[in-house]
């Protein structure tokens, strides 16, 4: 038996309202853009980052990162200190340069002294040095979402 169109737009407005009793706990949810070269390391940083609650969006590479953080906005930038086709200190020039972009907090994995030095405090931007941990790196997520110790 063929559904009539009113049985069919039915089922489209109890989608819609299925929709709308979701929407408001993932739109909750906080987005992360993570670029880093080495596959490990991103694998473990995201799943660090999903542990405190962060929808990912990875990426290998720091435009392909500051292309997604344009577009998305996310609430934290996670960037390898050694990026394959750009320096991370020029991916956070690019996004520092975004008005929209220059409050979200930036952690650069791996980072050495010498990348430290020229991190600039009032720029939300924090250096993870190696060896990195799953522990490390939700200890530095914590640091600027309390909540996120949780998993909230």
């Amino acid at each position: 038996m063929k559904a009539s169109p009113y049985d069919e737009n039915n089922a489209l407005r109890e989608d819609a309202q299925n929709d709308d009793r979701v929407a408001p706990a993932a739109a909750k949810r906080r987005i992360s853009v993570l670029a880093e070269a080495d596959a490990g390391l991103r694998k473990q940083c995201a799943e660090a980052l999903e542990q405190a609650g962060f929808h990912v969006e990875a990426r290998d590479s720091g435009i392909e990162a500051v292309v997604a953080a344009r577009e998305l906005q996310p609430d934290l930038i996670v960037l390898g200190s050694q990026l394959r086709d750009v320096p991370a200190r020029e991916a956070i020039e690019w996004l520092k340069a975004n008005a929209a972009l220059r409050a979200t907090p930036i952690l650069i994995l791996g980072a050495t002294p010498a990348d430290a030095i020229m991190i600039d405090a009032r720029q939300s931007i924090d250096v993870l040095p190696r060896p990195i941990t799953t522990h490390k790196i939700q200890r530095a997520i914590a640091e600027y979402f309390p909540a996120a110790k949780d998993g909230a």
